[in-house]
């Protein structure tokens, strides 16, 4: 079975105000929102929402499979860093 991996890229706070989201990079299998996200702190969170940016355009998406970077909202927060492995299930 494979796991379903991502690299964070950059955590950032749009506009200074809001959700705290976080830039992947999905390094394995799907991530799909509704997904379980553990940090290598073994913090846990879901994904509420999946987010593409493609030529200046944002589309939400229900799921990101390998090789692709969505912007990503979860909650609750958890203290993730660029660089970090995160696994989704």
């Amino acid at each position: 079975m494979t796991k379903n991996l991502a690299t964070v890229e950059i955590a950032i706070r749009p506009n200074g105000s809001g959700p705290l989201v976080y830039g992947v990079y999905v390094t394995a299998g799907v991530v799909r929102v509704g997904d379980t996200v553990t940090a290598p702190s073994g913090e846990t969170a879901h994904i509420d929402k999946l987010v593409l940016v493609q030529d200046g355009k944002r589309v939400e998406i229900d799921a990101a499979t390998s090789g692709l970077r969505p912007v990503l909202e979860i909650s609750p927060v958890v203290a993730l860093t660029d660089g970090d492995e995160v696994t989704f299930a």
